[in-house]
């Protein structure tokens, strides 16, 4: 269930991309039609040595829209792809999914938040030049279907909030950095357990844990912080 308190006020990643060119074509396409937004390049402040090679596949620009804007640059970005695939300026041959199977073509359809839109257009228009009947009918029933599960709060790890009251009491430490690491962790994860959100397809967001996930972590929260600060006081109390 969406909740009420999430109003379009801002902006929210609508695509990721790895290169600025990868992103160039949907840019353009939004200042051509004079749609609002922005793009977001996040400045990569640890080397990926210290956290692994995974980073360097991480989506380095974030192209953000209004979330009412999201349906409309759907159409355009499906238009856009046709116009292109017909004027012979994208070779489908060469694409990855032109050695789908029918089966693998209806998973990319049916799962929008696992791909990117212009995939789906193109899964789409294969089915079709194959004989296979893709109707609005099919076609909002699978998106419907889609947007009920990704909605469906997802419930915590119960290992993890355990690690999380354990690490809000490491409030001793030789070192400065035996203290910062639980505490960085331990507000960190139990902020993303109580306030995380899930952008839906259609711009929609909601929160992405069940309500007692969020009320745990949200304890947890102020907890750590409760211990924190007693531990402050009695250190410096002791220190005077």
């Amino acid at each position: 269930m969406l909740d009420d308190n999430f109003a379009h006020k801002t902006f929210e990643v609508y695509e990721k991309f790895h290169s600025d060119a990868d992103a160039k074509p949907l840019i353009a396409l939004l200042k051509s039609n004079r749609i609002l937004h922005e793009v977001e390049v996040p400045k990569q402040l640890v080397d990926t040595i210290i956290v692994g090679e995974a980073m360097a596949f991480a989506p380095k620009v974030f192209v953000k829209l209004r979330p009412q804007d999201f349906q409309r640059v759907n159409q355009l970005m499906e238009e856009d792809m046709l116009r292109l695939i017909q004027e012979g300026k994208i070779d489908l041959k060469q694409h990855f999914l032109y050695e789908f199977t029918n089966t693998e073509l209806w998973d990319v359809i049916g799962k929008p938040d696992e791909w990117n839109f212009d995939t789906m257009v193109i899964a789409k228009y294969l089915l079709e030049s194959r004989g296979v009947e893709v109707s609005a009918a099919q076609l909002n029933f699978m998106k419907e279907d889609r947007l009920l599960k990704i909605r469906k709060p997802r419930k915590g790890n119960d290992v993890w909030m355990i690690v999380l009251v354990f690490l809000s009491l490491q409030v001793f430490s030789s070192n400065i950095i035996g203290w910062i690491m639980p505490t960085m962790i331990c507000v960190g994860m139990a902020y993303y357990y109580w306030k995380d959100v899930t952008i839906d397809p259609n711009g929609n967001k909601f929160y992405t844990f069940d309500l007692k996930t969020r009320n745990r972590g949200e304890a947890i929260l102020i907890f750590a912080i409760l211990v924190r600060m007693a531990a402050l006081v009695w250190f410096f109390g002791v220190n005077n």
